[in-house]
């Protein structure tokens, strides 16, 4: 069950592998051929070992058979696990709306009034995933970074803002239907805390989904740990790589732009626990 588990963790496809052209049905039933991008990095002993101290701490065995409900910017959303079966709904109820949204291991679904539609276009689901999976990916940090189909890189030792950290580099690929993209980050970590103090993220090849990200106002709620964070881009549209961007934020290069913060967070364990 655990490898099932790390397959589907985040509700993310996640694959390692080489570029190569793929075939994939379009609307009117021809097939399609797109590539599927290369991850730019390897795994080294180090960088696996921080990962899963990250993990162990947040509280990995717990969230594997937990239900968590919480709300974000006025939405409310369920992450529900159960040793591998996964399921995370956003509930548009209290913006008006009777739409829920859900994805789980298999599929993305709308309900309308409880009725679901299955008539979405792909490019709907496209925009859909990768909106929910974003969402996901920080609610839950680290937790799933230590699948094997995560490369995780430990590059070297930073001093930002007078604390020494471990700068690593995570890289995956989100199989999206037809639209596969890298995700890349880069982790800057207090090793003796066992502590993410910075992040940067970037989302395929679109530059304006580059963050910086300082995690706050981190709880440990159930033996789970939750954290808030503050967004930081780029000043004036400059372009900076991923690992450049802790420097960037100590010289006050960056400007902050967004909080997201968590709220009305509720858990719920299972008594099972997963092999």
């Amino acid at each position: 069950m655990r490898t099932l588990h790390l397959i589907f963790i985040f509700a993310f496809l996640f694959i390692s592998c080489k570029n190569e052209s793929n075939k994939q049905d379009d609307d009117d039933g021809n097939k399609v051929a797109y590539n599927v991008p290369e991850v730019s990095i390897t795994s080294n002993a180090k960088g696996e070992g921080i990962i899963r101290a990250l993990e162990e701490k947040s509280g990995r065995e717990h969230r594997e058979t937990a239900s968590v409900l919480y709300s974000y910017n006025n939405q409310n959303y369920r992450i529900e696990r159960n040793c591998g079966w996964f399921e995370f709904k956003q509930d548009l109820s209290e913006s008006g709306s009777d739409e829920v949204l859900k994805i789980d291991n298999m599929e993305v679904i709308q309900l309308i009034n409880e009725r679901p539609r299955r008539d979405l276009a792909d490019t709907t689901k496209l925009r859909l995933i990768k909106n929910l999976k974003k969402k996901l990916f920080f609610l839950e940090l680290p937790f799933g970074l230590n699948s094997p189909t995560v490369q995780k890189e430990f590059l070297k030792t930073q001093e930002i803002k007078g604390k020494s950290l471990a700068e690593l580099k995570v890289e995956l690929i989100e199989d999206n239907y037809d639209q596969a993209y890298l995700v890349e980050s880069v982790f800057w970590v207090d090793e003796k805390a066992d502590e993410i103090i910075y992040l940067a993220v970037k989302y395929g090849e679109d530059r304006k989904s580059v963050e910086f990200l300082k995690p706050i106002n981190k709880r440990m709620i159930k033996g789970m740990q939750f954290q808030d964070y503050e967004v930081y881009r780029p000043r004036k549209n400059k372009d900076y790589a991923l690992v450049e961007l802790a420097k960037a934020f100590e010289k006050d290069k960056l400007k902050k732009v967004k909080n997201i913060e968590y709220k009305n967070i509720r858990v719920s364990l299972r008594e099972n626990k997963c092999d």
